[in-house]
């Protein structure tokens, strides 16, 4: 026999049973039958011995002619099966005695056996609602938390199903649907009331043996099965069938399985009752013929199905699991949870978010309940906040609170605020340390000692995020233009270019549009971050750095640094992280392809989104330091060409992009908090993964080297030395230059408030060359793997060499390069030197030679002497590659000394603006025209021509090809914009082509608010935070 979940999913059938305090089952399965209520380990301690086959005469059948609980207890009622045609003689008798299974007793089911829950609703003294009471008088788990619903102590002890988790017992007894008989095993967690409560000691297998938990509220909706216990049998055991409801005509010994598709169908119109599609192998959409229901007193939501076969014919028998009692019994009804979404918003500084419900964390928001005949003298009213699939208290998941008169700061607590008649808002707070994600909200009200509970819904839900603007929250920041900045700015600039000339492309981080928020959080579900973790800033946000890559735990963009970028998009296609995260929350895989800017771009997103201000940060000359050394090295041979000495040459990229982000470190010495450097760009390990940071930018600056996480990394990308050293015959190294000042310059970031640069260097270095900058730097490297590179002594240089390329060179011109050469003695110096051009890819890495040059060179004493090199169009265009950086390399070598020189130098070959259009006046909801121009600098024609467009609030990421563009001609192209939000809001543009790429445009708009409601149909345009 084979189980399989509604969704077709297969799960395993194992273990043994025992009646709890009764005596151990000897047979590896149960008889439940007409025994009454001793039988099958019910009240008394009585077993049946079974053979190693399961009789399924209860489960399957039942006495239909029952008519009164006491009957259905003493008769074996069964298992009634609500399929198509039958329905139940007398609903009473499945209310209140046994509804789905034999051998219930009061309402509970022996735990002696195995089966359903019994005792569907019933008050008497069993196990309560659903009750798998069994064994030597326990008291049900979940009667003992909600008693007014689930009943009292079970007769039999055990445990009780219920939606509070289906865990397992208390007392000595048997196990529910989910905790391992008595075996003390995980519970079944169906995002119920408590979820998850483990078995009690004692008992066999019940009914799932591990955990079993889903996100939704439905019974078996999104689910992780491990074993699913039945019967104590075994996958594979054949049935006896004997005395098998006469409905069902197959003869014993037949093997059963479940069908290979189950799908959940919308619930109909009887209540609460939910069908279930029966598909075939090749998944017709066409529903098939419902199952009814025994009545909507029942209240189903889930099945699962046992299908026989016999000669090709199949017959279903499902297996139906009860809901809970409906929500309105009891004096008190709740008709309404109000989130008063607007005015929370404004408080929380989340009224850009398209999402309803966000909240951040330390500070209270409101909740208005709607609830009848409520009176707070006497009654009393509950809290809960439930995070994940499986809450409990004990991991922080679940928070309960008690609605008191007031407040208590810092901690989880509510408060009625206001109140008037039939309507209260309730005032709830929370710690600054809580977890970020999303929470399910309970309300539970209790009067005259029946108890009312809120379901949990999709509607009935709060999203609480980190709160920079509170003082205790770690990621506290005590600027409000900061925060306005870091936290609240959809629009930013990621820098790009060389040291020489930097530049600039706009960026859309888009953190409020909508759906980013989802996707967010499903990036901190999907990692294996532990719950408990996810309040603490540094933990998340070394945890984004690894998501954001797909190196590992299948993250958000797979890199690439050169062509082919088949299958995928040209990273330098990319305005913006918003269509990245989408892409990648709905199709579940990694996004194609990304270079570090874009990394960096998605990371502010998600951080920004999940309330930690962040920021993108870009270095120039930034050092790829592969061996640990905090030294940039290059190796040379005896005649000055280079080697590879290590197999894994450091290099330097023109530049490199990645992240700060601001929080406090009490995991490491006073002096630590602030800017943290984060990098999700993947190229080092750290603990086996493709993460980096946070480090403290105040410990790089200061050589602090030793400080986590993967500060020696950091400290080499803007603060290590290019040292060249020669190798001779025997491997030996000799230094034959160090140069102080090649790495990390012009470290850039937005201005707060501005479209200006800002210049962060200092932040992470001393003026170059100081005495601070100098002990900074032999600080890092007396911790890293060559601890003596300041131990060699150089020998004295007297010629100074210089290598140059002519300022601002835009694509199509020439470009010249020229190495000067000055003797500093009285005598002539004889120097071979060799040029060589490259076209690069930013990250040093060579692409295609351009062209290279050899001439010796006789420099006078105490004069100069230069060697020039000039290169066409020509001889360059078709070479280049994405950034358009064109690098050369300078060799010389003195003869009459033995001095070598190593130089070089790269630039970028500037590209032209795009033109961007649009009306002075735009509103909400009004579509508007913007046109794109670009014009063909070239004397060749441009194919593989697109545009790109996007913007927060006004545009999602589009396309846009384009015919070839001729020599001078100027391309344009429109698009419909229908603004969402008002306020400044800015265009982004982009074209590539096949041989000029990363041209990039924007124009800032003011979008003003229209007097109509919003287009959508939703509440207003809200205005933006300032």
């Amino acid at each position: 026999m084979s189980i399989r979940l509604p969704d077709g999913t297969p799960v395993a059938v194992s273990g043994t049973e025992s009646s709890g305090g009764g005596d151990e089952m000897a047979g590896r399965a149960t008889r439940v039958g007409r025994h009454g209520p001793g039988g099958g380990g019910g009240a008394g301690t009585g077993t049946d011995r079974a053979s190693r086959y399961n009789r399924l005469s209860s489960l399957m059948k039942g006495k239909r002619e029952a008519s009164t609980a006491a009957q259905a207890q003493a008769h074996d009622p069964g298992f009634s099966r609500p399929y198509t045609g039958y329905t139940a003689t007398n609903t009473s008798s499945y209310r209140q005695g046994s509804f789905m299974a034999g051998g219930a007793h009061q309402g509970g089911y022996a735990a002696g056996s195995t089966g359903f829950s019994a005792g569907y609703r019933s008050a008497a003294s069993g196990g309560g609602f659903g009750g798998f009471t069994g064994g030597a008088g326990g008291r049900s788990r979940a009667a003992e938390v909600f008693p007014s619903v689930f009943g009292g102590t079970g007769a039999a002890g055990g445990s009780s199903y219920s939606r509070a988790g289906m865990g397992g017992g208390y007392g000595g007894g048997g196990s529910g649907l989910g905790g391992g008989l008595g075996g003390g095993h995980a519970g079944f967690a169906p995002s119920g009331f408590h979820g998850g409560f483990p078995g009690g000691g004692g008992g066999g297998q019940g009914f799932g043996q591990n955990d079993f938990t889903s996100t939704t509220d439905g019974l078996f909706d999104s689910h992780r099965p491990q074993n699913f216990g039945f019967g104590g049998m075994k996958m594979g055991d054949p049935l006896d069938f004997d005395d098998l409801d006469p409905l069902t005509p197959v003869t014993p010994d037949i093997p059963t399985s479940f069908p290979d598709h189950l799908r959940r169908q919308p619930a109909a119109e009887t209540h609460r009752a939910s069908y279930f599609d029966r598909f075939k192998t090749s998944e017709s959409s066409a529903p098939k013929e419902s199952v009814t229901q025994n009545g909507d007193d029942h209240l189903f939501i889930s099945k699962a199905y046992i299908e026989l076969e016999r000669g090709g014919r199949k017959i279903q028998n499902p297996l139906v699991i009860p809901d809970p009692p409906a929500e309105d019994d009891g004096p008190l009804k709740l008709t309404k949870i109000d989130f008063l979404t607007e005015e929370n918003a404004r408080e929380h500084h989340t009224d850009e978010f398209e999402e309803h419900n966000v909240v951040r964390r330390g500070q209270p928001f409101y909740v208005e309940l709607h609830i009848e005949n409520y009176d707070p003298n006497e009654d009393i009213l509950h809290v809960e906040l439930h995070f994940g699939s499986n809450p409990v208290p004990n991991k922080g998941t679940l928070r309960r609170m008690p609605v008191e008169k007031s407040l208590e700061e810092g901690k989880w607590s509510s408060a009625i605020k206001s109140m008037k008649p039939g309507v209260y808002e309730v005032a709830i707070t929370t710690p600054p340390d809580a977890i970020v994600g999303r929470y399910h909200v309970v309300i539970e009200t209790t009067s005259d000692g029946k108890t009312f509970r809120s379901r949990k819904t999709d509607d009935n839900t709060v999203v609480i995020l980190f709160n920079p603007w509170v003082k205790d929250d770690f990621t506290y920041m005590d600027d409000e233009a900061k925060l306005g900045e870091y936290v609240l700015n959809e629009h930013g600039y990621q820098y790009n270019g060389t040291s020489r000339w930097p530049g600039r492309r706009p960026w859309n981080f888009g953190q409020f549009e909508p759906k980013i928020l989802d996707a967010c959080l499903w990036l901190l579900d999907s990692s294996n971050i532990r719950n408990e973790s996810r309040g603490d800033a540094v933990v998340v946000s070394r945890v984004v750095s690894k998501m954001v890559n797909s190196n590992d735990d299948n993250g958000v963009l797979a890199g690439k640094w050169e062509e082919p970028y088949s299958g995928g998009m040209f990273p330098w296609s990319w305005n913006g992280s918003v269509e990245i995260l989408l892409q990648h929350h709905a199709q579940k895989r990694p996004v194609k392809f990304g270079q570090c800017w874009v990394f960096s771009g998605v990371t502010t997103t998600v951080l920004r989104c999940l309330g930690i201000p962040a920021r993108s940060v870009t270095n120039f000359d930034s050092a790829h330091d592969t061996d640990v050394s905090m030294t940039i090295d290059s190796y040379y041979d005896e005649r000055g060409r280079p080697v590879n000495f290590t197999g894994r040459n450091d290099s330097v990229w023109n530049f490199h992009v990645w992240n700060e982000a601001w929080m406090a470190r009490p995991d490491l010495p006073e002096g630590y908090g602030g800017w943290q450097a984060l990098d999700a760009t993947p190229q080092e390990l750290s603990d086996g993964k493709s993460q980096c940071g946070p480090c403290p930018v105040s410990a790089i600056k200061n050589g602090h080297v030793y400080l986590p996480y993967d500060t020696k990394f950091v400290f080499a990308e803007v603060n290590a030395d290019r040292v060249s050293w020669q190798v001779d015959r025997r491997r030996n190294l000799t230094k034959t230059g160090t140069y102080k000042n090649a790495i990390g310059h012009r470290i850039s970031t937005k201005a707060v408030g501005s479209n200006d640069r800002e210049d962060v260097t200092e932040n992470y270095k001393y003026p170059e060359g100081s005495d601070q900058e100098r002990v900074a730097v032999r600080t890092a490297v007396s911790h890293g793997m060559r601890p003596n590179t300041y131990d060699d002594v150089i020998k004295e240089e007297d010629v100074e060499f210089k290598i140059h390329a002519d300022d601002d060179i835009y694509i199509g011109e020439n470009i010249h390069v020229r190495l000067t050469m000055k003797n500093l003695t009285s005598e002539p110096r004889r120097v071979t030197a060799h040029l060589t051009a490259q076209a690069m890819y930013y990250t040093g890495v060579p692409a295609y030679d351009i062209g290279e040059m050899e001439e010796d060179v006789t420099v006078p004493p105490r004069g100069e002497a230069s060697v020039e090199m000039t290169y066409t169009p020509k001889e360059y265009l078709d070479k280049l590659v994405e950034q358009a950086i064109v690098k050369v390399h300078a060799l010389a070598h003195v003869d009459t000394t033995g001095q070598v020189y190593v130089g070089q130098d790269d630039f970028l070959l500037i590209s032209p603006e795009l033109i961007i259009k649009a009306p002075d006046e735009i509103y909400v909801g009004e579509q508007v025209t913007a046109e794109i121009e670009f014009t063909n600098p070239l004397d060749v024609t441009l194919s593989k021509a697109e545009f790109y467009i996007e913007g927060p609030g006004l545009q999602k990421a589009k396309k846009i090809s384009h015919k070839p563009i001729k020599p001078g001609e100027t391309a344009r192209v429109t698009e419909k914009i229908t603004p969402r939000k008002w306020g400044k809001k800015t265009i982004i543009a982009s074209f590539t082509s096949d041989k000029i790429k990363q041209v990039t445009g924007e124009l800032d708009v003011q979008v003003n608010e229209l007097n109509l409601s919003y287009y959508t149909g939703h509440r207003r345009p809200r205005r933006p935070s300032q």
